[in-house]
């Protein structure tokens, strides 16, 4: 294991302009391995507890789809938005919700004036200084945690790719991938750090690398493959095309070695392999277990059942096995077995402050009760109806 992370250490420094702390003691997610023995997994193994929580239903709080909308959660409050990555399902302002899933109010205005944002690239809960941030395309507005505006600051950012961006001890960190605007930065990503008045206080340059991309509509194309950008609770993560999770110092941004992630037969080569999935912050670490979701695409690995080309595997921390999620036809997706109250499938969307959060559309939950012998959910499912706003199911992480 020592010989595997000096070799990544010494690859990076020659590649690279990144600054790098030393870690001699990685953590080995076996993702090749565990993806020929897929299997089920408890939820009792990392979580303590589950519930159900119904958000409110009425003309002023409808939400899209499950799927399209992301979720925020501090103290008791919940926050839902779409993003614009969902432009064209149309734009929804951010809503507000009780924990107890009671509406509250939406949060801000669409619009070009100085107090409006056009799309929501990102939305943030800034702990330190207990505040929402929406990040519109270069500019950020700050909000009171119940949704009151502050101001609004201009924040030179001009990255449209994979965009990613989190709050870090009172400072906002984001992954600058190349633009149209950016001539001749084709091959360079970039982790900024800012303060909040929009200062650019670091830089680290992170290359990107040149690889063979097969099964496009033009045969096999030449791509860049960068960075990526993750938060998991408070901690933020690098992921580089070499197959290591870094952990991000907030204060210096320089990277150390957590995670290296053994891809085996599926490893990029010459050509792109498998790799993390990045859209969503699919990344979730915890003190007894590591859960992420990986991409295997389709023009390279051919043979890989469709349903496995976005899988989900679980890493347990304290064995030091990978696990891949077998795909349930029942919910069609993978996820953990829910032997607590013997409700639904779970896999989670978002977490913080101990808890993990997925969303599932009403007509898609009032199914998923019938089939279980969940009694929480079947009593929630019978308060909803097909049009119903989603429902938030809360798995308390075991300490």
């Amino acid at each position: 294991m020592r010989v595997i992370s000096t070799i990544l250490l010494l690859i990076l420094i020659l590649s690279g302009c990144v600054q790098l702390v030393d870690q001699s003691n990685c953590e080995v997610i076996s993702i090749g391995d565990a993806f020929e023995k897929k299997s089920k997994v408890l939820l009792s193994e990392y979580v303590s507890d589950i519930d159900y929580i119904p958000l409110e239903t009425n003309p002023e709080c409808m939400l899209d789809g499950a799927e399209s909308l992301n979720i925020r959660v501090f103290e008791d409050r919940i926050y839902i938005y779409n993003g614009d990555l969902n432009f064209g399902k149309g734009r929804l302002l951010p809503l507000l919700f009780n924990s107890d899933g009671t509406f509250v109010s939406s949060i801000g205005s669409i619009g070009n004036s100085d107090n409006e944002f056009v799309n929501i690239k990102q939305m943030m809960i800034d702990t330190t200084a207990r505040q929402l941030v929406i990040v519109d395309y270069n500019r950020f507005l700050f909000y009171t945690l119940t949704g009151k505006f502050r101001r609004a600051v201009d924040v030179v950012m001009n990255s449209t790719t994979h965009f990613a961006i989190y709050s870090a001890d009172g400072n906002y960190i984001y992954l600058k991938n190349p633009s149209l605007i950016d001539e001749g930065a084709w091959n360079k990503d970039f982790l900024v750090k800012v303060d909040s008045m929009g200062k650019k206080t670091g830089t680290v340059l992170l290359n990107r690398i040149l690889l063979d991309q097969p099964g496009t509509p033009m045969g096999t194309v030449k791509v860049t493959k960068g960075a990526n950008l993750f938060q998991s609770s408070g901690d933020l993560y690098v992921y580089r095309s070499n197959d290591s999770l870094y952990k991000v110092n907030p204060l210096n941004l320089t990277l150390k070695p957590e995670f290296f992630i053994d891809f085996g037969k599926y490893a990029t080569t010459s050509r792109a392999g498998a790799t993390l999935w990045a859209r969503d912050n699919p990344l979730f670490v915890t003190p007894r277990a590591v859960a992420l979701t990986v991409l295997f695409v389709y023009g390279t690995f051919p043979d890989i059942d469709r349903k496995y080309t976005r899988t989900n595997f679980v890493y347990d921390r304290k064995r030091g096995t990978t696990r891949a999620l077998e795909y349930n036809e029942d919910y069609g997706y993978a996820g953990f077995t829910n032997d607590i109250d013997g409700g639904m499938l779970f896999y989670p969307k978002y977490m913080n402050e101990g808890k993990m959060y997925q969303l599932v559309d009403a007509i898609d939950f009032i199914e998923y009760a019938q089939k279980s012998n969940s009694q929480k959910m079947k009593q929630v499912a019978a308060t909803l109806t097909e049009e119903s706003n989603p429902v938030v199911v809360v798995a308390t992480l075991k300490e």
